[in-house]
């Protein structure tokens, strides 16, 4: 993706992210408790291409600003990676996942424990600001084009009636799409993939 209309598109993307989960927070009052917990940065899940060209672009930032953090992070997501051998479901060297849901599944629990490269010591993630909008998104319920995502079951404490009360909606004009589509590329990877792709 080229600086300018791109980048452009990116951040009001995760603008309206944050303002919507910041809404969402608002409406959940006592009922939503979030202490850090990692537990979603374990294993590996799908993230879109704009995802991955908005962590290589905070690895970069990273690597100006505290080098060997940086330098951690892409030993780790190195480490993640040859551990995925033969079990990747897609393409090693470019990280593209194959539209393949069941062996998506199965690779997904053989490495349900693993943590994200970006997952410090501290259980802080490094690249926080330029995480994928699915980590965004997890805590509070939220409705993601039209779909209605469950909140989490460990942050989040409600019946059915709190759980409408505090939904929002993600992304209602569809700037996810406007991304990828400047990006010209849908393939979905994975954290640890995308971090050893070039930087932007």
């Amino acid at each position: 993706m080229s600086a300018g209309r791109g980048e452009a598109l990116d951040a009001a993307l995760v603008a309206g992210y944050d303002a919507a989960l910041a809404e969402a927070t608002r409406r959940c009052g006592s009922a939503l408790r979030f202490d850090g917990c990692p537990a979603c940065c374990l294993g590996p899940f799908p993230i879109s291409a704009a995802d991955a060209w908005r962590l290589r672009r905070g690895l970069a930032v990273l690597a100006r600003e505290a080098p060997a953090r940086a330098a951690a992070v892409r030993a780790r997501a190195q480490a993640a990676v040859a551990a995925f051998g033969d079990a990747f479901p897609g393409e090693v060297p470019s990280g593209r996942l194959a539209d393949d849901e069941a062996a998506e599944e199965a690779f997904a629990t053989r490495f349900s424990q693993q943590r994200c490269p970006a997952l410090e010591g501290d259980d802080r993630c490094a690249l926080y600001a330029w995480r994928p909008l699915s980590c965004r998104s997890y805590g509070p319920p939220v409705r993601i084009a039209g779909e209605e995502l469950p909140p989490c079951p460990t942050c989040f404490t409600g019946a059915a009636a709190a759980i409408a009360r505090c939904r929002v909606d993600l992304d209602p004009d569809d700037l996810e799409a406007a991304v990828l589509a400047e990006l010209g590329d849908e393939a979905e990877t994975v954290v640890a993939c995308a971090l050893l792709g070039e930087e932007p």
